[in-house]
């Protein structure tokens, strides 16, 4: 747009390299959340059957250590609350221990379908990426927002003055937010009923789930993302009022702002019919 005078009007500017480091920060976490997730997967397959007993004792150790540190440190505080901790883990130990056989028998027969039908994962790892594209393009269009929005406010002037502080718009901040966790819970909920489609044909059809790319794979795809789709999304979209709701109500009461007990009374109420 330009002005009368044939000049360009004021529009909020965006400096795009202002975020390169946020950009950056994202794509190495993505990968490292990628990488790590595909070695415990792998550790998890070959130690299934110990792994619920390593985990409980892991905690215990850990929380010996803690004690241990807050004795050297000599905190009284630090003391009663590791002790705490320490006590709290040792029971939850003793009760869950005779569990565990049955736990651990569902661990590796979940395991052993993933193993047999590895497609899986691949699968998983593909939506992963869609589920990482789609918040890199979020975080673009909540920049945008946010310069449209504060593009005008001094940084250096006194946090205190109240004709500098940035309010970002409401209504747009909802609708991001619920476009944020809607999208990840339908793309988490496909992979979901996928792998639980998966697992109940590996179950009643072995023969159907034997292989790396089976047609138990291919099927439980095609359904989730055709015939199941619809129930997903509803589901998606009631998880995604909730948590967007529950953000905006966190947000709204730091800034001590009275939307946040709308938003309480709203998650309230969409909790209870959920």
């Amino acid at each position: 747009l330009s002005s009368k005078d044939g000049s360009n009007a004021s529009e909020p500017s965006v400096n795009v390299n202002a975020y390169t480091g946020v950009i950056y920060a994202a794509v190495i976490s993505g990968v490292c959340a990628l990488f790590l997730s595909g070695v415990m997967l792998m550790i998890m397959i070959r130690i299934a059957e110990t792994l619920i007993k390593t985990s409980l004792i892991i905690s215990i150790i850990f929380a010996t250590l803690y004690v241990v540190a807050a004795v050297i440190s000599q905190q009284i505080f630090l003391m009663i609350i590791s002790a705490v901790i320490l006590f709290c883990t040792c029971c939850y130990a003793k009760m869950v221990w005779p569990r565990i056989p049955f736990a651990t028998a569902n661990l590796v027969t979940g395991l052993t379908i993933v193993r047999t039908n590895c497609g899986v994962s691949l699968a998983a790892y593909i939506f992963s990426f869609f589920s990482f594209g789609w918040g890199m393009i979020w975080t673009v269009a909540l920049t945008g927002v946010y310069d449209q929005s504060c593009g005008d406010i001094d940084a250096n002037a006194d946090p205190s003055d109240e004709t500098n502080q940035c309010e970002l718009n409401q209504p747009a901040m909802f609708g991001l937010l619920l476009s944020f966790y809607f999208t990840a819970e339908v793309i988490k909920n496909v992979v979901h009923v996928t792998v639980a489609g998966v697992a109940g044909t590996w179950w009643f059809s072995p023969d159907e789930a034997n292989s790396c790319c089976s047609s138990a794979i291919t099927s439980s795809l095609c359904r989730a993302s055709t015939t199941s789709f619809g129930s997903i999304c509803f589901g998606s979209l009631l998880v995604a009022i909730i948590q967007a709701l529950k953000q905006m109500a966190h947000q709204a009461r730091q800034t001590d702002s009275g939307i946040a007990v709308w938003c309480v009374n709203i998650l309230c109420f969409v909790s209870f019919v959920a």
